[in-house]
C-alpha cells in the first residue's frame, strides 16, 4: 500500500468518480488488469472495491455484531468489501463513527493501542463467549 498517495478527504471528494478509483487503486498498487476491473465496478456499478482501512477494521471487530444488531441479519462470513457496498452496512459505520465507536482504529488500519488489523478467519460476533453465555452440558455441575 501506498501511503504517501492518500489525499485528504477533500482532495478526495473534489474528484470525479474516474480520478477517484484510478487514485485508490494507485494507493492500493492494483496491476493494470486489475485496474480496468476496478473502474468498471466503481464508475458503472458504484462498487467499492478498496474500502477504508477504519472500516476494514471496524468490520473485523464489532461490525457484524452492530450490524447483526441494528439490521437483523446475519452478516458473518461476509467479507468487508462487500459489507462496505450494502447501505444497511454503511448505515450501521456511519452511526458508529457518530458515536465515536470508531475513535480507536486509525485511519492507516491500525488500532492505536495494538498492532495492524488482519482479517480474521473466523466471525468474532458469533463466537463463544462473545456475548452469550454457554449452555449446560451434561458434564456441567449444578
Amino acid at each position: 500500500m501506498r501511503k504517501d498517495l492518500i489525499p485528504t478527504m477533500a482532495e478526495f471528494n473534489a474528484m470525479d468518480s474516474k480520478e477517484q478509483i484510478a487514485t485508490l487503486c494507485a494507493v492500493h498498487e492494483c496491476s493494470e488488469k486489475i485496474r480496468k476491473i476496478h473502474r468498471e465496478q466503481y464508475v458503472n456499478r458504484r462498487w467499492n472495491p478498496h474500502p477504508p482501512q477504519r472500516f476494514i477494521a471496524w468490520w473485523a471487530g464489532d461490525g457484524p455484531e452492530h450490524s447483526y444488531r441494528n439490521t437483523g441479519r446475519a452478516w458473518d462470513g461476509v467479507s468487508a468489501v462487500v459489507a462496505f457496498n450494502c447501505e444497511a452496512v454503511r448505515e450501521v459505520y456511519r452511526e458508529a463513527k457518530s458515536y465515536g465507536l470508531t475513535e480507536d482504529l486509525g485511519g492507516d488500519g491500525e488500532r492505536t493501542h495494538g498492532g495492524p488489523v488482519e482479517a480474521e478467519p473466523t466471525n468474532r460476533a458469533l463466537s463463544p463467549g462473545r456475548h452469550d453465555p454457554l449452555l449446560p452440558t451434561a458434564s456441567t455441575p449444578f
